[in-house]
């Protein structure tokens, strides 16, 4: 499958992006109960700070009606169950590692490891065993390297909304860069990545059904 991630907005080196945030009331639809939280809106101006002067800028940012704070409330419960399906793939990756471990002298330091070593560990396996080999080939493998990436975006990343069409984004830290950066968030994007989930977590099932027999 083809697992769909947060668009990078690719800014200019001197661009003007300003936040402004809004405190808000919501009726919760489960509980029927008022809410507060916190949305901040983000402007992207059109034209560079300029180098060693100064600019102004006339910032447009206007307070989210009821029918965008909804909105907004449900993508971020999307996102924080992502963030819990991605914590249970480490947790059933911790228990895969403490199997191919098992007889390593690195089985004392499996519980210190980060979800992107286990994963490392795990794909190594599979490469060099030929029982399990087929289970993930190289397409699947980059696909669990990538669901990791995005995972790291989903549960550090914070939600904002983008101003000039109340678009969904997400503020990060660049994977790669580790500079801050800005990503297009929607629902179909966080169902693409519940749908490599569930085969991740089928992928892992099919593992030790083999490997035990």
């Amino acid at each position: 499958m083809q697992l769909l991630s947060p668009q990078k907005i690719e800014l200019k080196p001197r661009q003007v992006v300003a936040t402004s945030s809004h405190d808000v009331s919501y009726i919760d639809t489960t509980t029927e109960m008022q809410c507060h939280t916190t949305i901040s809106v983000l402007f992207f101006g059109d034209k560079d700070w300029p180098v060693g002067g100064t600019t102004s800028v006339d910032v447009k940012v206007e307070i989210p009606d009821i029918y965008r704070i909804n909105s907004f409330v449900v993508l971020q419960r999307q996102i924080n169950v992502c963030i819990n399906n991605a914590e249970n793939i480490k947790n059933r990756l911790l228990n895969t590692n403490q199997f191919i471990l098992r007889n390593s002298k690195k089985k004392e330091e499996i519980n210190i490891l980060d979800l992107m070593k286990l994963k490392d560990n795990f794909c190594d396996f599979i490469k060099n065993n030929p029982t399990v080999r087929h289970i993930a080939n190289k397409e699947k493998r980059r696909m669990l390297n990538q669901f990791i990436l995005d995972r790291n975006i989903y549960t550090h990343g914070i939600l904002k909304i983008r101003s000039s069409d109340n678009a969904f984004i997400l503020e990060h830290l660049d994977n790669h860069t580790k500079q801050k950066s800005y990503s297009i968030i929607n629902t179909e994007i966080l169902k693409s990545y519940s749908q490599a989930y569930l085969e991740i977590v089928n992928m892992i099932s099919e593992f030790h059904s083999l490997i035990k027999n």
